[in-house]
């Protein structure tokens, strides 16, 4: 599966101060994670290119940019668990997970970073070898 292949399944499915501001209440990463999977606007609100991580796929690795990022429509916490490989780990300022789905050289890693009250995207890897 290409780069657009690997977009477009995502398509088809269903340097900064870290913690919250003193006097702002920060937004839970609950309401952040429905939000950035549910509006392309907000999603794209949310992530500080240049955004850390690669494409990776039979060509190397390709850098992020504004011009090859393609929306995430799914939420790695509701993947089918019986067909891909998931893990998650919840801290209180950060948010890791990733996932592969098995013998297909297809996997991917998101990382959440709550800067300034608010979650941010601040690292993706989309791997498909």
């Amino acid at each position: 599966m290409s780069v657009v292949g690997l977009s477009l399944f995502f398509a088809s499915c269903s340097g900064s101060k870290r913690g919250s501001d003193s006097g702002s209440k920060a937004e839970t990463f609950e309401e952040f994670y429905d939000q950035f999977y549910a509006d392309e606007k907000f999603q794209r609100s949310r992530l500080r290119f240049p955004l850390e991580g690669y494409i990776v796929d039979l060509a190397g690795r390709t850098k992020w940019t504004q011009k090859n990022w393609a929306p995430l429509k799914n939420k790695v916490a509701t993947l089918d668990r019986k067909k891909y490989k998931v893990f998650i780990k919840k801290e209180t300022d950060r948010y890791t997970e990733k996932f592969e789905l098995p013998d297909s050289g297809f996997a991917a890693e998101y990382r959440y970073q709550l800067i300034g009250g608010k979650w941010y995207l601040v690292y993706a890897m989309d791997q498909n070898l």
